[in-house]
C-alpha cells in the first residue's frame, strides 16, 4: 500500500474525484489512468496544472515532467544538474511514473 498521494491523486483529492478533476482539465479520465499508472507521459503542462490544483509548486513539477520525458541517463543527468532537480517532494510519494523534484 501506498503511504503518501501522486500529483494525480492530490489533485483528484483538491476536486473530489478523479472524474472532477478530468473535467476542470479537459483531459479524458482514461489520459489520466495512463498517466497515473505511467504508460503515457507526463507532459510538463500537465504537471503545472495539476501542481496549482494540488496546491503545490507548479515550476518544480512541470521542470519534473519535463526531465522524466529524457530517457538518454547522460542527458538526463546534466538537464538534472542544470535545472537543480536533486530529490523527490517529501509529502509526495513518488509512484507510478511521477516523480516530483526539489529546485536548489
Amino acid at each position: 500500500m501506498e503511504s503518501g498521494f501522486t500529483l494525480i491523486d492530490r489533485a483528484a483529492n483538491n476536486c473530489g474525484s478523479r472524474y472532477k478533476l478530468a473535467m476542470q482539465l479537459g483531459e479524458s479520465l482514461s489520459f489520466l489512468g495512463r498517466v497515473a499508472s505511467g504508460k503515457a507521459p507526463m507532459p510538463p503542462s500537465l504537471a503545472a496544472r495539476l501542481a496549482v490544483i494540488a496546491g503545490i509548486d507548479a515550476r518544480r513539477a512541470a521542470l519534473e515532467a519535463l526531465v522524466s520525458q529524457e530517457k538518454d541517463p547522460t542527458k538526463r543527468a546534466a538537464l538534472e544538474s542544470a535545472l537543480g532537480v536533486t530529490a523527490p517532494y517529501p509529502d509526495i510519494q513518488p509512484s507510478r511514473g511521477e516523480l516530483l523534484p526539489t529546485i536548489v
